[in-house]
């Protein structure tokens, strides 16, 4: 994971970050883009796992001549491996920017929005998911590339809350729901800000492999003209500008990433 960048992502890394919170299921890896061979090799390598043939997946998009993150929810190819023992899966996602977090802003909710990396964990939002809360993070074309019933596996839970948009009732420990905490849906957030946690292994930097800052702002429904309409998730480097959800880009299917 140090060598290639690679994180863990999905409900096993929300395990790890809230212990006892869900049972993981397969295993989710994202790495970045060019990193893709070396983190392949090691499954393939060693002698433990088969790799699944997935061949109309193994490109899904580029980035844009206008160097646009929103292409595909981030993700460039998606690669599958079986364990020969177990059978269990291992799913390598690889991402569009040299960043390996980026697929994870997509996700459906901030519960998911956690990783384990090569030097140790990062919660995005440990004030929400530290007391089994989450956001719902709507985007357009959200039902072509995760698997059905994905959102609503985690708001029927009963092990969770979710916060609306505009609601401002209460969270447990937190005294204001403010923008400052970096929890609100419109909040402009950034991947080494101060409203996240992340914790190292021993002397280890969990930072290590990274990649560039990303800057998002969570998707959100809104209403217009007694109209009701989707503003996608935004997404930007530092040093570029944040760019507009790509509404009418022709997505190819390429399976469920939760």
């Amino acid at each position: 994971m140090l060598s290639s960048g690679t994180i863990l992502s999905g409900s096993a890394a929300l395990s790890i970050i809230l212990p006892g919170s869900c049972k993981p299921g397969d295993l989710n890896f994202y790495c970045p883009v060019g990193s893709l061979a070396i983190a392949t090799n090691h499954f393939i390598n060693n002698g433990e796992y088969a790799e699944v043939n997935v061949t109309r997946r193994t490109l899904v998009s580029q980035r844009t001549r206008h160097s646009s993150l929103d292409v595909n929810n981030g993700v460039r190819s998606v690669h599958k491996f079986r364990h020969l023992t177990t059978c269990r899966f291992v799913t390598l996602t690889e991402s569009i920017s040299e960043s390996p977090l980026l697929p994870l802003f997509y996700f459906h909710t901030t519960l998911m929005m956690n990783c384990v990396t090569g030097g140790g964990a990062i919660c995005f939002y440990p004030d929400l998911t530290y007391h089994c809360i989450g956001r719902l993070n709507p985007c357009h074309n959200f039902d072509k590339v995760h698997k059905p019933g994905s959102v609503a596996k985690w708001t029927d839970s009963t092990r969770f809350k979710f916060l609306e948009y505009r609601r401002t009732q209460p969270i447990p420990g937190l005294e204001r729901h403010t923008e400052s905490h970096g929890i609100r849906q419109r909040a402009s957030r950034r991947s080494n800000d101060e409203w996240l946690s992340a914790f190292s292994y021993g002397e280890a930097d969990p930072w290590t492999g990274m990649g560039p800052t990303l800057r998002w702002r969570l998707g959100i429904h809104y209403t217009w003209n007694h109209e009701t309409f989707l503003h996608g998730p935004t997404k930007g480097e530092e040093g570029r500008v944040l760019t507009a959800d790509t509404r009418d880009l022709e997505l190819q299917p390429f399976g469920a990433l939760s």
